[in-house]
Order: C-alpha cells, then sequence, then structure tokens
C-alpha cells in the first residue's frame, strides 16, 4: 500500500525542517509527500522550495489563506496513495510512525482510520491521548451522533485509506470558512458517521509541539468562544449525518455498534451509557433503562 503524507503549514517557518527532516527519514519511505501552504506570511514557501529541490516525491502546493481545513482537503484531493497520514508542519513524527501505520491497516483490513497517543514536546513534555483504551473501537457513528463524542487525537496522530477518505471532501469542503482551526474535529466526527471503524494505537509515534503559538492548543477560550464552537458542533454533526445518510432509526443500533468492538473498557462503557440517556433521544425511559441493562451485561460478560 502506498502511503501519502500531507503537511499542512500556515506560518510555521520555525518548525516545517523538523516536520519534513521527521517524514524524510522514515524507515518506510512515504509514496509522496505534498506539503500544503495556506497563505503563510512569514519565509515558508521560501524555506520549503530551498527543501523540496530535487526531491521528486515532495510537492508543495501554494493557496490563498483559507483555514487548516481547507489546506488539509486540497491536499487530499492531490494525493496518489492508498493510505494517508496527515502531519501538523509544527508536529514530528518517530522514524516508525509510516510503518507502524501500514501494520495496523494490514492487520486490520476493515479499519478507515487509525490514531494513535502522541508525545507532548516543547513547553510540555508527557504523553497525550483522549481516548484512555486502545485497540480496534469498531464503528462509533452512533455514539457521534447523540453526544458528540471526540473518539481520536490531534491532526498530526491521524491516517486513513484514501478511498473511503475521498468520498467525504466534497461534504467537508463546504465547511471550508468555519474550521480554519480544529481540522481534526471535522475530519473525526465526518469519518465516525460514514462508518469508518476506528483503531487506536497505544504507540505513542507523533511528537506533538506545544509552543505558545499553537492555532489551538493551549489558546484561551472565553465563554463566548467556547459556546461559539458548541454551536458550530452541534450545526456539524447534524448536517454532516444528513449528507452522508445516518439517520438512526432505532435505540437498538447503539448496542448493535457497542458489539462491534471487543473492548470493554469502563471508560468506554460510561459513554455508551451516557449516550443512552442523551437529550437527542426520544425513546421513553423504559427503553433506555432495559437498554442499559442490556449494555451492563455485555460489559460484565466480556
Amino acid at each position: 500500500m502506498r502511503i501519502s503524507v500531507i503537511i499542512n503549514n500556515y506560518n510555521y517557518s520555525k518548525y516545517i525542517i523538523a516536520a519534513l527532516r521527521s517524514v524524510e527519514n522514515q524507515t518506510l519511505k512515504a509514496h509522496e509527500v505534498i506539503i500544503v501552504d495556506d497563505g503563510s506570511s512569514d519565509n515558508s514557501l521560501e524555506i520549503l522550495r530551498d527543501f523540496c529541490t530535487k526531491k521528486e516525491n515532495f510537492t508543495i502546493i501554494a493557496q490563498e489563506n483559507q483555514g487548516q481545513l481547507s489546506a488539509i482537503l486540497n491536499g487530499i484531493l492531490a494525493s496518489e496513495g492508498d493510505l494517508i497520514c496527515l502531519l501538523d508542519a509544527d508536529d514530528e513524527y518517530e522514524v516508525n510512525h509510516l510503518e507502524l501505520v501500514l501494520n495496523t491497516f494490514r492487520d486490520h483490513p476493515h479499519v478507515g482510520m487509525r490514531f494513535c497517543d502522541v508525545q507532548e514536546i516543547g513547553k510540555k513534555t508527557s504523553t497525550s491521548r483522549f481516548v484512555p483504551y486502545h485497540g480496534d473501537l469498531g464503528k462509533t457513528a452512533m455514539l457521534t451522533y447523540l453526544t458528540a463524542d471526540f473518539t481520536g487525537n490531534v491532526t498530526s496522530s491521524l491516517a486513513f485509506k484514501s478511498d473511503t477518505l475521498r468520498k467525504l471532501v466534497p461534504f467537508l469542503k463546504t465547511f471550508e470558512p468555519d474550521w480554519f482551526t480544529r481540522a481534526d474535529n471535522c475530519l473525526i466526527w465526518a469519518s465516525s458517521l460514514a462508518g469508518f471503524c476506528f483503531f487506536n494505537a497505544q504507540d505513542a509515534s507523533v511528537k506533538y509541539r506545544v509552543h505558545g503559538n499553537n492555532l489551538f492548543s493551549g489558546a484561551t477560550e472565553d465563554p463566548r468562544q467556547r459556546w461559539d464552537y458548541i454551536v458550530k458542533r452541534e450545526w456539524f454533526i447534524q448536517k454532516i449525518s444528513t449528507d452522508v445518510r445516518f439517520s438512526p432509526a432505532s435505540l437498538k443500533w447503539l448496542y448493535r455498534e457497542y458489539e462491534t468492538s471487543c473492548i470493554k473498557k469502563p471508560a468506554r462503557f460510561k459513554k455508551y451509557r451516557r449516550a443512552i440517556f442523551s437529550f437527542r433521544n426520544p425513546h421513553p425511559w423504559n427503553k433506555k433503562v432495559s437498554l442499559l441493562f442490556k449494555l451492563i451485561f455485555s460489559h460484565l460478560r466480556k
């Protein structure tokens, strides 16, 4: 399987060389590396052009400033690989990251999206994860639809099967003006609602840089910004659900989804317990309680 690495950059001239070197030095070489510069006002393009000279599999796309989601989607459209790995220009891969990605998709051919733990570097030095359990997570569409759950990790940890991901690009293109940052949220929610099976790898093979100038991480949100984000998130999930024709007809679907993964960790059980009683769910309380007991028995059985 051929791997395409898509790097999105905006004014990260200070870090872009480290990102490029981390891709160039992989134990498994990428089929192509596509760098999308999103209208940087620093000397990023000069650095990129100098670095990529005489590198046949490195391609630069320069666009006007349209945001992170736009940069990633344009990189996807330009790619040829069977697998797509994303990388923010201020982050880095461990030397064996692409090899680990390929192994996951080979060993689990039904998986559509992979993510992994990340090492925080820079101002913070720790291992970061949003999902505290690892392995084949199965499908997560109901969980996303009912609770807006973020089943994934930062942009640079994400990898996809390209044939399924490309089908989502036309839908995601309509959201570009609203998502200058947090493109990872859009990609994860859309992939979930489209029925991708997810895999969370425990290997922390991505270095996520926290430096104070991150476009999102570490940024302070006031209550109004937080509320704007929640409204935008809810609108996105409802609209994408319609676009990909996901419309849960029965509460039973939640239980069936829970059973698509052999992982029965308490943290995962709690997420599905919360989903049962979500405000979006119109079913009577007795059916919700009945399903809760069914989940409990399933959780204990495994």
